[in-house]
């Protein structure tokens, strides 16, 4: 009995460093360059909307979104699997039909500027395929540009003109992500969601909006 306990201690202790063994192979001490588009879709809520504008896809938008990214990540001192830099991001919506016509809440232009960090996740990565997780917090600016509406009530017509020229404005506030990625040599292909409030600036009748991203991301690595 003790040698059959003594040979199930050695064998798992075996296939754990082998394991840790193979963890340990799948991080990287070089500086990383990542550059991707993405697609997916954006969810608004904008504050400070009244009648008759409701329902017209002022005070709420759900809609496809594109963006184009980039993360320049540094070592952690002599770690390998923990990184962290910078992170820029450029995406645009303009309703469900992305802008093709003018009936649409906003045409929401955002940018974010915000610290990344990333973790290797090792154990689920092997030499060919390396999994990473990233966390980015940061500042985001949009500028939203009102549209006529997403109604065709003929009633509110010319509110919705007159809206498409009044509640355009600027915005700042802050914003943090999460993204899953693959990478397979210098192919990336990767998840992330985003979180921003944003606050309008000036004195129009806006307030503040709550934005939503859901989005696939497809880039490259590199490493200058």
């Amino acid at each position: 009995m003790k040698k059959i306990v003594l040979a199930t201690v050695i064998g798992s202790w075996t296939g754990f460093s082998g394991l840790a063994l193979a963890c340990a192979d799948s991080g990287s001490h070089e500086r990383v360059l990542e550059v991707a588009v993405d697609v997916g879709l954006l969810d608004r809520a904008t504050t400070g909307i009244g009648p008759p504008l409701l329902g017209a896809g002022y005070e709420q938008s759900a809609g496809p979104v594109a963006g184009v990214g980039s993360r320049l990540l540094f070592p952690i001192g002599d770690s390998e699997f923990f990184h962290h830099g910078a992170a820029l991001r450029l995406s645009h919506n303009a309703g469900a039909a992305f802008g093709l016509n003018d009936r649409y809440g906003f045409a929401w232009t955002s940018v974010d500027v915000g610290y990344a960090f990333r973790t290797a996740l090792p154990c689920l990565s092997t030499p060919e395929r390396a999994w990473t997780l990233t966390g980015i917090v940061g500042l985001t600016g949009v500028d939203a540009d009102a549209g006529t509406g997403t109604g065709d009530d003929a009633q509110t017509a010319a509110e919705r003109r007159a809206a498409s020229r009044e509640l355009d404005h600027v915005g700042l506030g802050p914003m943090v992500a999460v993204g899953l990625d693959l990478h397979a040599g210098p192919i990336l292909v990767g998840l992330s969601f985003d979180l921003r409030e944003v606050f309008a600036l000036g004195d129009g009748p806006v307030s503040r909006s709550y934005v939503e991203t859901a989005a696939l991301r497809v880039g490259a690595l590199l490493e200058p």
